[in-house]
């Protein structure tokens, strides 16, 4: 709301690699994100870890930058920044939270949906 473009955009992102983290730790992050981004049909259960590079070691940052800030400003004080992993985490929870509450809601009634 309130934006000029005809898209709708209020800000600009841009995505930061940063070297702060371990080949496992990726991995994790990578199962993480399958289980949130993907659909249960999508998801191939039986299969092998989708493998990282070895000496991946990379976390991602989204930048977010509002257009109507100066940019002569400290940019410390606008730029808000989101890590990768925040992000998965939270919609993650979100999911489950979402899930149980839909389990609770059907649980005794006969409108339970087979997996």
């Amino acid at each position: 709301m309130g934006s000029q473009s005809f898209y709708g955009d209020l800000a600009q992102v841009k995505v930061a690699a940063r070297r702060d983290c371990t080949a496992a730790e990726n991995q994790r992050l990578l199962d993480l994100a399958q289980q949130v981004f993907l659909l249960e049909s999508q998801r191939n259960l039986n299969a092998a870890p989708m493998p990282l590079d070895g000496d991946d070691e990379r976390s991602f940052i989204f930048l977010l930058y509002p257009h109507d800030m100066d940019l002569s400003l400290n940019p410390d004080s606008y730029i808000i920044r989101v890590p990768f992993r925040n992000m998965v985490v939270g919609l993650l929870a979100h999911q489950i939270l979402l899930q149980t509450i839909g389990n609770l809601l059907l649980q005794g009634t006969s409108h339970i949906v087979p997996r």
